[in-house]
């Protein structure tokens, strides 16, 4: 089972937001705790990942510097995300928990579309 956490927020204040991204994934690590990882996105510095094996906190103590931005995913589970994909959209951050049925239907779609 993997643990999902996402934050948007107006704040100006950076230390406000990475705290909050920090302990909403670090309550959800009882879910797991083999990876963790952050995603944060701001108009200066684009799209930031960070992933660690093991738990939030020794992992990513100094780790969470440059992660500014006011919109952020995060997760702890089996397997090493959020990942980073570059598309011919632009990059992508993504994370997901949970299986896919019908993944080959969908995979078609989305090369169809």
């Amino acid at each position: 089972m993997a643990g999902l956490f996402a934050v948007s927020m107006k704040s100006k204040d950076e230390a406000e937001f990475l705290d909050i991204l920090f302990w909403g994934t670090f309550y959800l690590q009882h879910i797991n705790e083999e990876y963790c990882g952050m995603a944060a996105f701001s108009d200066k510095n684009g799209l930031k990942i960070r992933s660690h094996r093991g738990l939030i906190g020794p992992s990513s103590k100094e780790d969470r510097r440059g992660l500014e931005g006011r919109v952020d995913i995060s997760h702890c589970g089996h397997t090493r995300e959020p990942l980073l994909v570059d598309d011919h959209l632009g990059l992508i951050v993504l994370s997901f928990s949970g299986n896919l049925q019908n993944l080959s239907r969908l995979s078609n779609e989305l090369k169809r579309d």
